[in-house]
This record gives structure tokens, sequence and C-alpha cells, in this order.
């Protein structure tokens, strides 16, 4: 059961990391086909490190406090 909760609530969470990545480097693409490219990439790459970032520290916290 409560790996269930830990497996959804990390959905979330990554979810959301990559949604706001995504936001972000599309808001600061520049114009035309390369621009959005370029953006696309940093969106990626940047989003692939946050959510190993993240898994690092969420998995941490959740056997401190032992979910």
């Amino acid at each position: 059961r409560d790996d269930i909760m830990v497996g959804l609530i990390k959905a979330v969470v990554f979810g959301g990391v990559i949604a706001v990545m995504g936001c972000y480097q599309g808001d600061r693409s520049q114009a035309g086909a390369t621009g959005v490219g370029r953006a696309a990439t940093l969106s990626m790459v940047g989003a692939a490190v946050l959510v190993l970032a993240t898994n690092f520290i969420m998995s941490n916290l959740f056997v401190e406090i032992g979910l």
C-alpha cells in the first residue's frame, strides 16, 4: 500500500517537473524552427536531470519518514 502511494506521489511530482521545464524553455525559445528545436532539446535534457535529482531527494525523504 505504501509503495503505491509513493509511486503516485512521485508520478505527480515528476509530471510537474517536466511540465514546468517545458514551459520555461518554451517561453525562452527563439523564433524559427532552430530556436524551437533547441528549446525542445534543452527542455528534455533539463527535465531528465531534474527528474533524477528529484527522485534522489524524494527517495531519501521517503526512507526517512518510513514510507
